[in-house]
């Protein structure tokens, strides 16, 4: 049995921490350790990863200086061991057969990701099952190139999930890419730690059904808050990635720029949480900016959610009545989910 490293970036998250950790402990796959890494938090995150690591001998407890969550993953896996690893937000929790079904699909001497789905799952306890858009199955060769690599970017969902979690890395894939690992960015910091791996893979497994992996959706999280700062963040990510897969010879400007598209869709509903005063010139200004109305005619994307075909709508047609709608729709929406 391979050793699995399971690495956890700890912040803020007390309420959370123990059910986390205690589901991995209760993996049935033995052969494991557990690396909870304390980005400096406020609570008593780091005093409960202390108490764990005394109780369990599987478990270390790192505390390191705050960097945010790529950079807690990088110490984690500087002292891992493992020749596999996983993953695991520390608000998650894993089914108790994730890692024991996700090794029964490694292949000896491949540098490879299997990854199952997973569960969204709310505070009252909804939940909607997520699936990567690849097909279920094995991708090698001329498979693998044309699928995944040739459709890495630019759908609504995404052939392989570009989260770090749910997935199983062998080792080099990730200790071979640290030096991509963006530390500057807020939202898509996962993205550089999963495209540099899928890229240099030779060997991806989609698991057909397996939903091991449970995400809590919480109001609170970046994504589903007013964020000031998430359009320059989007730019910048839009250099990061330019750059990467320019490095990686993996260039594709169709896709980046419908990539771009789907990321500016985020900006709008971010923008339509925010100021009522400020929010259609600002809006407005970003559209004419990023020539969005041209942009949806050059590189068409594809919406299947509601949301998503307002905001496209709303991207097309940027003028002061339909952004004044779309703020409306938007923020009865968000009363609606609450």
């Amino acid at each position: 049995m391979h050793k699995i490293s399971i690495i956890v970036p700890v912040y803020n998250v007390e309420k959370y921490l123990e059910r986390c950790v205690n589901s991995i402990l209760n993996q049935t796959y033995e052969n494991k350790e557990i690396i909870l890494v304390d980005d400096e938090s406020a609570d008593t995150s780091g005093r409960i990863c202390d108490e764990l690591a005394k109780k369990h001998n599987e478990i270390r407890s790192l505390h390191v200086k705050n960097g945010g969550p790529n950079k807690a993953c990088m110490e984690g896996l500087a002292v891992s061991t493992g020749e596999y690893i996983c993953f695991c937000d520390s608000d998650d929790w894993l089914d108790e057969k994730m890692l024991y079904e996700m090794s029964l699909r490694l292949e000896a001497d491949k540098k490879q990701i299997v990854c199952c789905n997973f569960v969204i799952e709310d505070k009252t306890g909804t939940k909607k099952g997520g699936r990567h858009g690849a097909r279920p199955g094995v991708y090698e060769g001329e498979r693998l190139e044309k699928e995944i690599w040739g459709e890495l970017l630019g759908h609504e969902n995404r052939t392989v999930s570009m989260s770090r979690c749910m997935k199983l890395f062998s080792r080099e894939l990730l200790t071979a890419n640290t030096k991509y690992w963006d530390f500057k960015l807020r939202m898509g910091d996962d993205m550089t730690i999963a495209i540099p791996a899928i890229l240099d893979c030779d060997r991806i497994v989609i698991m057909d059904g397996a939903e091991y992996y449970h995400y809590l959706f919480l109001d609170s999280s970046i994504v589903h808050k007013y964020n000031k700062g998430l359009y320059e963040n989007i730019r910048y990510l839009k250099e990061v990635l330019e750059a990467l897969l320019q490095k990686k010879e993996a260039y594709r400007k169709e896709q980046c720029e419908r990539e771009y598209l789907y990321l500016l869709m985020l900006v709008l509903k971010n923008e339509a949480r925010g100021s009522y005063k400020a929010y259609s010139k600002t809006m407005r200004r970003i559209c004419q900016k990023e020539q969005t109305p041209v942009k949806l005619k050059c590189y068409p994307i594809e919406v299947n959610e509601t949301v998503g075909k307002l905001c496209r709508f709303t991207m097309r047609y940027p003028n002061l009545f339909v952004l004044g709608c779309f703020r409306m729709l938007i923020r009865t929406y968000d009363y609606m989910k609450r």
